[in-house]
């Protein structure tokens, strides 16, 4: 640690008072002084009348008055010598008031902590007595005399024994000439560093090495001269152009690359664009600030603000540009009729056999509702998009089969029945919701009618109305009223409170955090996940302790994986993870982008879709699990999250 030099003050030292500590002492035969800093004991080289810090490493010069000190203090210890030498032994001369030389002390010597101690009660420091032995090691003996570092002459162990004395200087160096010495020391100090540090300097540069040129020969003749020559040469004269050079333009991107983000602009709207299909832009920022989660909730499909919220929540170029194939390839899949089929999409005009993958249920109803799940996902309606004429062939599809008591099930029979219901019923609530289009109302609201009148005693819905529930079809049931809720259509609160008592029947632990199929059954990863989401829309929060333990679960025990696919699983995990925030929705994005991107055709007639590699997949086929697969790469937009807000500065 570098201290800078100061003047030690008889106030300074180790926070005591002047009288009870001395600020210059004698112990033994060495002056010392305590520091300023640490209050260590220094010992003072008298012949520069400075000291170092051993502890703390302060240095320190001494002042006139303690100069005088020390001087007073010599010439004492002089004078108790003197008096206890024997008597044929003159007394010494008396020491000048001050030395310019002094002898030259011991460097004192600490093992660990029993560094002698200054003294601090006595009035005066203690000088030993000639009959108190000393501490100090003897110095060895040498035959002759030895002038000491103070100017003065001692006498030798010999000379000492024969009686013989030697005469002490009476005059000292001025102080005036030890200034100047020390001055010039400085000086000579900083003159070689100069000197150094410049010669280190010319080093460096000298071993800079040029810039290899090559030397090409303009000449034209029988002469020529062997290329591949690097030869180093400073250029003397530099050509002067007069005009500038011009950019090199930037390195084409590959194909993919381009093909991805003009995909991914097919969905996107400028943020200027004030269509009067769209709803104002300071409404729909108003609504995407609002504390109502079902005012937000279909605020963040708007096309003007996707390219803000897909970057946002997590989103690239690449999952638009997934969704956007998607799309493309379910329109090409469409019938003339407005309507798609689970099984019979093959026999579309636009495909004519050319896919694989035909569903094992045959439901027109199922596969025009997961079809228009995806458009109107993306934000595209039958007012508004490029996509607006499939999606009102497919409404108008949907509504002209749906019953009068509000079935939507049409040509689904057996297992499917409620479950393409309840994603119809989706369907018509999103649409009147982003719309407002009052054509739509009272289909949707009949819809949410008929779920309400399904419900069993115990608060589920399975297959058929009024039949004991299952998690699997229960979730979507809610998905669709909670929809209904957003459009502001009517929902009874009874049925509502009735469903929660079905997740109690099906939940496997005391917190909420793990769900079965059905009261008896184990709980399983994609009930967990399903039951998990209707919870958040039954009003459960952050706060409750089921949700941190069942999200952390899913998102560390049962993350996304190419080996073991599940896109009904990860349709609602990916929700329940968006919704939530945090560590865990950074962590399941990251895996979900990949799998799915990874997992996406490529190439043929089938480019756009996925194939149907999944639990429950070849059910549905093609059409199903490229319907889930693009709702879930929606997930940023799809759905505002519950739980807080999107910011979009």
């Amino acid at each position: 640690m570098d201290v800078p030099r100061s003047t030690l003050s008889e106030s300074q030292g180790s926070g005591l008072p002047s009288k009870a500590r001395p600020s210059i002492w004698l112990n033994g035969s060495v002056v010392a002084c305590a520091c300023p800093d640490c209050s260590a004991p220094m010992t003072v080289r008298l012949w520069l009348m400075t000291a170092d810090c051993w502890r703390c490493g302060a240095s320190i010069a001494l002042s006139v008055e303690q100069e005088r000190e020390v001087q007073r203090l010599l010439a004492e210890r002089d004078r108790r010598e003197n008096a206890s030498a024997p008597e044929k032994t003159p007394a010494p001369a008396a020491a000048p008031a001050r030395s310019t030389k002094a002898v030259p002390p011991p460097a004192p010597h600490f093992s660990g902590s029993t560094a002698p101690a200054p003294p601090s009660e006595a009035p005066s420091p203690k000088i030993p007595s000639p009959k108190t032995p000393s501490l100090k090691p003897a110095a060895p003996q040498r035959a002759k005399s030895k002038r000491n570092w103070d100017n003065s002459t001692v006498a030798s162990p010999d000379a000492a024994r024969n009686g013989e004395t030697t005469k002490r200087a009476a005059d000292p160096v001025p102080a005036r000439w030890l200034r100047w010495r020390d001055l010039t020391a400085w000086l000579a100090s900083l003159v070689f560093h100069l000197i150094l540090i410049l010669l280190l300097g010319l080093w460096t540069l000298s071993a800079e090495q040029e810039n290899p040129r090559i030397v090409l020969s303009t000449a034209v003749g029988p002469q020529h001269r062997q290329g591949g020559e690097m030869v180093s040469e400073r250029q003397q004269n530099e050509t002067e152009l007069d005009l500038p050079f011009e950019p090199e333009p930037p390195p084409e991107e590959p194909p993919e690359v381009a093909a991805a983000r003009n995909d991914a602009q097919e969905l996107r709207v400028d943020p200027t664009d004030d269509s009067a299909e769209l709803p104002q832009m300071e409404r729909v920022r108003s609504d995407l600030i609002s504390s109502d989660p079902y005012r937000r909730m279909l605020a963040t499909r708007d096309p003007r603000f996707r390219a803000e919220i897909v970057e946002a929540e997590g989103g690239t170029t690449l999952t638009e540009a997934a969704v956007a194939r998607a799309l493309r390839w379910m329109s090409n899949h469409q019938n003339d009729d407005g309507s798609w089929c689970l099984h019979g999409f093959p026999n579309s005009p636009g495909c004519q056999g050319q896919c694989g993958g035909r569903g094992q249920i045959r439901s027109c109803a199922g596969g025009t509702a997961l079809a228009l799940l995806a458009y109107l996902g993306a934000g595209q309606t039958h007012k508004f998009g490029i996509h607006r004429q499939e999606v009102r062939s497919g409404l108008k599809w949907l509504i002209s089969h749906q019953r009068p008591d509000g079935d939507l099930r049409a040509d689904s029979d057996g297992n499917a029945g409620m479950y393409v219901h309840a994603q119809a019923a989706i369907v018509l609530c999103d649409a009147y919701k982003l719309t407002g289009d009052e054509a739509l109302r009272r289909s949707a609201q009949r819809a949410i009618d008929f779920i309400c009148d399904a419900q069993h005693s115990a608060g589920g819905w399975r297959y058929r109305p009024g039949q004991a529930g299952d998690m699997s079809v229960v979730g979507w049931q809610l998905m669709a009223m909670h929809s209904a809720k957003s459009a502001y259509l009517y929902v009874p609160s009874d049925v509502l409170d009735l469903a929660g008592e079905f997740l109690d029947s099906v939940q496997k632990d005391p917190y909420g955090a793990f769900y079965a199929y059905q009261p008896r059954r184990p709980a399983t990863a994609t009930m967990t996940a399903e039951a998990l989401l209707s919870r958040m829309y039954l009003g459960w929060n952050r706060n409750d302790r089921g949700l941190v333990i069942g999200v952390y679960h899913l998102a560390e025990e049962y993350p996304p994986s190419v080996e073991n696919p599940n896109i009904y699983y990860w349709y609602y995990a990916t929700q329940v993870m968006h919704h939530w925030g945090g560590a865990p929705w950074e962590s399941w994005n990251r895996q979900m982008r990949e799998v799915l991107l990874k997992t996406q055709v490529t190439s043929g007639h089938e480019a756009g879709s996925w194939d149907p590699r999944s639990p429950y997949a070849p059910q549905g086929g093609r059409l199903y699990m490229t319907s889930l697969a693009a709702c879930t790469l929606e997930v940023y937009y799809r759905h505002a999250p519950l739980f807080r807000r999107i910011d979009l500065r």
